[in-house]
């Protein structure tokens, strides 16, 4: 009988293993000096998720820069009645570098304006731009946009209020820049509900009074 000779199997390649789409953490944490995940750098399409006053509109200006055009809820609405009037975005929201999009309040009733904002988005993404959409202050979804685009265009960032020791810290630092003792700091970081604006409106009507 011949001999048979076994070869060993042949090595499977692996496959690269794709970088997180999802960061999260408090708009401080992202407005500081650390550097941003590689995912927020690179990829085209930033999807950003939190409660009201979160800080979606300040993360989403400094993950694109200064130089990028915001549209608000109402300037969305007004640029779909363009768009309508006109069968075509305004020329200006299709073609400026860098464009952040506050998503409409009831959203997930309205699929003719999910449908226009994806539309817009992709239309930007083909051209090379750079689009942030910010998901509706009422907590109406943006999913609809987001599962349009692969893992590969998009990353997705949850923000968050900080809590316990981070809500002091965050304080603290307010308080130092406008000259106010600590122990405001400590009293805020108690306040419930708590809100980025609810604590810094306090901190300065403070700091008017003295």
């Amino acid at each position: 009988m011949d001999e048979v000779t076994l070869q060993p199997p042949a090595k499977r390649r692996r496959r690269p293993k794709a970088r997180s789409s999802l960061v999260s953490g408090t708009s401080t944490e992202f407005l500081g000096s650390k550097s941003l995940p590689c995912a927020v750098r690179e990829r085209p399409v930033l999807f950003l998720f939190g409660p009201k006053g979160v800080g979606k509109s300040m993360v989403a200006r400094h993950f694109l820069g200064d130089d990028a055009l915001l549209l608000r809820q109402r300037e969305v609405m007004e640029a779909m009645a363009l768009r309508i009037l006109l069968n075509d975005w305004p020329w200006e929201l299709a073609h400026i570098p860098k464009l952040a999009i506050e998503a409409p309040c009831f959203i997930d009733n309205r699929p003719s304006v999910l449908h226009s904002l994806g539309k817009l988005v992709g239309d930007r993404l083909r051209r090379g731009l750079r689009t942030a959409v910010l998901d509706a202050e009422d907590g109406g979804s943006v999913k609809g946009i987001l599962n349009a685009f692969p893992l590969e265009q998009r990353a997705t960032v949850i923000l968050r209020f900080p809590v316990g020791g981070g809500r002091y810290r965050f304080l603290a630092r307010e308080c130092r820049d406008r000259g106010l003792p600590l122990r405001h700091a400590r009293r805020l970081a108690r306040k419930q509900p708590w809100t980025y604006r609810s604590v810094l409106q306090e901190l300065d009507r403070i700091k008017a009074e003295t």
